[in-house]
């Protein structure tokens, strides 16, 4: 997936030193602001192609915020694109141990996180886009 390789393309990463406790809202730019940059910049020097430029523009918008012409074919792509992304961040920043299974179109996720607090499993139906959430201090991975 083209998009899932430009879609970070014009992510600001604040400089930080191992150890340092910061509130990743306050570190960290807007979502909305470098995936728009990494769309202008996938399609105006990589000539991506419009559909790949979508998912890298609207990867950190809500389903809700879409605009009325987003491809309805385009959606399962674009959620699981979203929960690709939020897994990555979620191993890369918080040393989260994840297991996935799939189901037909149903993505089934097992999170652990070293803070209890984050530890999720939950299902995405990539077709309807209808989730079900878990939130346990207990999440176990098998």
């Amino acid at each position: 997936m083209t998009a899932a390789i430009f879609h970070d393309l014009a992510k600001v990463q604040p400089v930080l030193k191992p150890g340092d406790l910061v509130n990743p809202r306050e570190v960290f730019e807007p979502g909305h602001l470098h995936a728009f940059r990494s769309a202008a910049l996938a399609e105006g020097i990589y000539r991506l192609g419009p559909e790949a430029v979508l998912l890298i523009e609207f990867h950190h918008h809500v389903e809700e915020e879409l605009p009325a012409e987003f491809p309805p074919h385009l959606l399962p792509m674009y959620r699981f694109f979203r929960l690709i992304d939020g897994l990555s961040a979620a191993m890369t920043r918080r040393g989260a141990k994840v297991k996935i299974t799939v189901d037909g179109s149903k993505v089934h996720v097992l999170e652990n996180n070293p803070a209890p607090t984050y530890n999720r499993s939950l299902t995405l139906d990539l077709y309807t886009g209808k989730t079900s959430l878990h939130r346990s201090s207990h999440a176990r991975l098998c």
